[in-house]
């Protein structure tokens, strides 16, 4: 995970590292109460440039995924699928 990528809470907005899997947050557990974190990035520390990457699918985000081992990074053919007008809305 980018250095400028942290987990926190939904709640009290406490910060933690990203690193070992937390179940919610620890802050609110120890008063009793279950909420979960999200990940939140310092977007203007992240250089336009890595975004550029062609790689394709899901892994053209990979400054902004968790670190994964190249040797597990499959892809499924998945990303930048052309959409095509459909006439008449929703086809119904």
């Amino acid at each position: 995970m980018p250095e400028t990528a942290w987990l926190e809470c939904v709640a009290c907005s406490a910060r933690f590292d990203v690193g070992p899997m937390l179940y919610g947050c620890p802050a609110c557990k120890a008063r009793g109460e279950i909420v979960p974190l999200e990940v939140a990035y310092d977007l203007t520390a992240i250089s336009p440039d890595l975004m550029r990457d062609s790689a394709p699918g899901i892994w053209r985000w990979r400054p902004l995924l968790p670190p994964v081992r190249e040797v597990s990074s499959v892809s499924l053919a998945e990303g930048r699928t052309l959409l095509i007008p459909v006439r008449g809305g929703w086809g119904l």
